[in-house]
């Protein structure tokens, strides 16, 4: 068995436990089950699906922590299985990326990984008349590449931004259903904060904010600026869309940079 890629990634499972251990923790649990503790688990393995590593950590800790405290450990068991680490390629997704993780991992392994659309601004914007056919993949859909340099993390990179037409028309799509979807929930919110009349209790300034927010589905909630204001007292909500956001979450879909 000789390796050629290692593979991290990192889930976490819901558990019972209520109290009275360090690993349970609350988090963003992928089984949707954010009303209970969570542990998560990290593990590298091999193309051919063997395991090489694994971590067992807190289901609130955040994974480019978590893999950072992996990478001297990683290179350790390598070597002590005989691998040379500079002939291997890790491959690991945005979610482990940081500047400590980036510069440790490069004096030991080759890289694979991907960036946020926010630090790729200008290659998201490329005409779609740069990009050529790369490949089909499996469910039989055309993927365009686009082929750069670029510079990352203090570094320069070979980069390619994919592009897959089948994700970008699924992806718009159910984008612009919730967005609509949390634009009509803040306007029903504002005009009722506006009606509001009567010797109730006044609503909370905190209490608006954690309302409006369980309006807008967490991946779009950086596109929102919210204000409460409380003229006379009474609380009231302002909202704006961030535009240029919207903008570029359009110029992302169906794309990758890798």
């Amino acid at each position: 068995i000789q390796p050629s890629l290692l593979l991290w990634d990192t889930t976490n499972f819901f558990t019972r436990i209520e109290a009275g251990e360090d690993l349970p923790r609350k988090g963003m649990s992928k089984d949707k089950r954010n009303d209970r503790n969570l542990i998560g688990l990290g593990l590298v393995v091999s193309e051919d699906n063997i395991p090489l590593l694994h971590e067992t950590y807190p289901g609130n800790a955040n994974d480019a922590k978590v893999f950072s405290k992996l990478i001297d450990q990683l290179a350790a068991r390598l070597e002590g299985l005989g691998l040379d680490p500079k002939s291997l390629v890790a491959v690991f997704d945005k979610g482990g990326n940081s500047q400590a993780n980036i510069e440790a991992l490069s004096q030991r392994l080759h890289l694979l990984g991907s960036v946020k659309r926010t630090q790729a601004k200008r290659l998201l914007k490329v005409p779609l008349g740069k990009f050529e056919k790369a490949f089909v993949n499996g469910k039989g859909h055309e993927i365009r590449a686009y082929r750069t340099r670029a510079e990352f993390y203090g570094r320069t990179w070979t980069v390619v931004v994919s592009y897959n037409e089948a994700s970008a028309r699924k992806q718009k799509a159910k984008f612009e259903v919730d967005l609509e979807k949390a634009k009509a929930g803040l306007t029903d919110l504002t005009e009722r904060l506006k009606r509001r009349r009567g010797r109730g209790r006044p609503r909370t300034t905190s209490g608006v904010y954690k309302e409006a927010f369980r309006l807008i589905p967490p991946k779009l909630q950086a596109l929102f600026t919210l204000r409460v204001t409380r003229p006379g007292g009474r609380a009231r909500l302002e909202w704006l869309v961030k535009e240029r956001e919207v903008a570029l979450r359009y110029d992302a879909f169906g794309k990758q940079v890798i």
